[in-house]
């Protein structure tokens, strides 16, 4: 029995030692198939996300070329109103100063006009002074005495010869 005895005692503590290092090795190997799981799970969200990061900057890519197109546009858009602005200011400049010009021209004819009526009023009177001191007869006998004659040749205006008489 001895045998017996010291063949289980063998077989307990070598079955011991196997079943330790089986359970060691069994709970490492359990802990790298669960650290490998969790790295298999971060690896496949790491991949969702890269995905939908691709997706959105592919998405984001196409909106920057569609608003890089639009702005484009909308500045050839500004240009060419400018450009009509421009021509648009300068014909308006032009008008304004034709405007002026003409302005000008009529402020200088007024002035004229002014003269001549000046003139023209000036050589009525003279004319009605002369007129006043000509005699239409052959004897004169009603022609005015040479004092009022002389009054009436000064006489700057029109009212003047009306209030002599």
């Amino acid at each position: 029995m001895d045998w017996i005895a010291l063949i289980q005692t063998l077989g307990g503590i070598f079955s011991g030692l196997g079943l330790g290092m089986f359970t060691k090795s069994g709970r490492i190997k359990m802990q790298a198939e669960a650290h490998a799981k969790t790295v298999e799970a971060y690896e496949m969200q790491l991949e969702s996300q890269r995905e939908g990061y691709e997706a959105r900057l592919d998405m984001l890519t196409k909106a920057a070329k569609e608003r890089n197109k639009i702005e484009v546009e909308n500045a050839m858009r500004i240009s060419e109103l400018n450009h009509a602005l421009n021509d648009k200011t300068d014909r308006i400049r032009k008008l304004t100063d034709d405007v002026y010009d003409s302005q000008q021209e009529l402020n200088r004819a007024n002035e004229r006009i002014i003269e001549l009526t000046r003139d023209l009023e000036e050589a009525i009177r003279k004319a009605e002074r002369l007129e006043l001191i000509r005699c239409h007869r052959f004897d004169c006998g009603d022609r005015l005495p040479s004092e009022l004659v002389e009054k009436l040749r000064n006489l700057p205006n029109r009212e003047n010869l009306t209030a002599g008489n």
